[in-house]
């Protein structure tokens, strides 16, 4: 599973350009988070605009030049708010800081994956920072909760704790954050609707596809069993090869080791018989 989101990533990264890959800046940086997620969006029949609306909560800033809020792709968070680095470089650089300080529970990039619960996500330091490989698995973490939540509001809700009370107050913030997205987009859609469109009803928001996005009820628990299946299914697969791998190696060494002991036992025996002395076993 890791091995398609990152072929997913790679390919969706080709519409960025050498340079905004590398460490963007400014307009550059601005737009990558973005663009990334949109693509992610359309890719997985997301809802217009919600993983766009995760995205802010999780790494969102003001950005002076756009005089617009946009979500950071150098964003790291260990407890407390998030730090914003002007650098891919500098914000990998912040992680293995934490790290030799003993940190695990960091969240980076984009959407704020979490490098101790998602330890398998990412090869890399730096495919958890590429704005497309990141969004790309949050996106695949995200369908897969809504499709055990059958809600997409709960998905968004799970993706950020199974516990209830703060998964309904992180979803009341993913909702004002989708009002706020679609009231931008219908404003850049048409000058009528620059001096403030009406809150959108979060049931009217439609998927890109033919995805239903479920009927909001009130926040209701989701059995933890649940949940927890839906946060593991993109590793099981890889972690059933690594077990594989594992008992492969264990095997190999294993039958390295008695062919060894009986090429020296043999050696031990015909140097004994040499000396014309008994052979002893070991």
């Amino acid at each position: 599973m890791k091995a398609l989101i990152l072929l997913v990533g790679l390919i969706l990264a080709a519409r960025f350009t050498t340079e905004a890959a590398a460490a963007p800046t400014g307009r550059q940086t601005g737009n990558i988070c973005g663009d990334a997620v949109a693509l992610q969006e359309q890719a997985h029949g997301i809802p217009d605009q919600l993983l766009s609306a995760i995205s802010m909560v999780e790494s969102g800033r003001w950005d002076e030049e756009k005089r617009a809020g946009i979500a950071w792709p150098w964003t790291v968070t260990s407890g407390g708010s998030g730090k914003f680095f002007p650098t891919k470089a500098a914000a990998i650089a912040e992680v293995r800081r934490l790290r030799e300080k003993g940190v695990k529970n960091i969240d980076v990039g984009c959407m704020q994956i979490n490098l101790m619960y998602h330890a398998d996500a990412f090869d890399s330091l730096e495919e958890a920072f590429d704005p497309a490989t990141n969004t790309a698995y949050a996106a695949d973490f995200l369908t897969r909760l809504y499709d055990t939540a059958g809600s997409w509001l709960q998905a968004a809700a799970s993706y950020h704790s199974m516990e209830p009370q703060r998964a309904s107050y992180y979803r009341q913030k993913v909702v004002k954050a989708w009002n706020e997205g679609k009231r931008t987009q219908a404003a850049a859609r048409t000058d009528d609707d620059k001096d403030g469109a009406a809150p959108l009803k979060v049931a009217d928001a439609k998927p890109v596809n033919s995805r239903p996005l479920a009927t909001v009820p009130p926040f209701k628990t989701v059995s933890n069993e649940q949940l927890l299946r839906a946060t593991i299914a993109s590793h099981a697969e890889q972690a059933a090869r690594v077990q594989a791998d594992r008992e492969a190696a264990r095997a190999f060494a294993a039958n390295w080791r008695l062919e060894h002991l009986k090429a020296y036992e043999a050696s031990k025996a015909q140097k004994t018989a040499r000396a014309g002395q008994p052979a002893q076993r070991l």
